[in-house]
């Protein structure tokens, strides 16, 4: 890890969110689990979602969760008062493996775009994700002193 001109080391981390932790349903239960830290208990919570038919609200639970512990965890000494710097990018729909049967279906893409308006003309590739990621934990980003 490249050094500071002090000796110390430039720190920095990021994470992915997402529009789905704010814009769809959640399980309250699971949400708070994690939040917590007790992953047993948001496992349970998860297996109780799925035997209720509700398995659809498990991801942006966990997104929801992810959210509000960055939002949460950012300005904490452990990170902000450490010179971390804490930050998240929620791109919208990512074009990836997993959602290219959405995009094939033309009536899914509809939706997606109704639910999801992109401002940057379109769906980005998992690279622009990527690449967005590093430069926010790049370290070779100046500070602001």
């Amino acid at each position: 890890m490249p050094r500071r001109n002090d000796g110390t080391h430039h720190r920095r981390a990021a994470a992915v969110g997402s529009i789905s932790g704010t814009h769809h349903p959640v399980d309250d239960a699971v949400v708070r689990a994690c939040l917590d830290g007790d992953e047993p208990a948001a496992l349970e919570a998860a297996a109780r979602a799925v035997e209720a038919g509700a398995g659809h609200t498990l991801y942006p639970s966990s997104k929801s969760a992810l959210a509000q512990w960055l939002r949460r965890a950012c300005v904490t000494p452990g990170w902000a008062g450490a010179g971390i710097p804490l930050n998240a990018i929620a791109p919208g729909v990512v074009r990836t493996p997993m959602t290219a049967p959405l995009f094939e279906d033309e009536r899914m893409l509809k939706a997606m775009n109704g639910a999801v308006p992109m401002p940057l003309n379109g769906h980005a590739d998992a690279e622009v994700i990527a690449e967005a990621l590093r430069w926010l934990i790049r370290s070779d980003a100046g500070d602001a002193r």
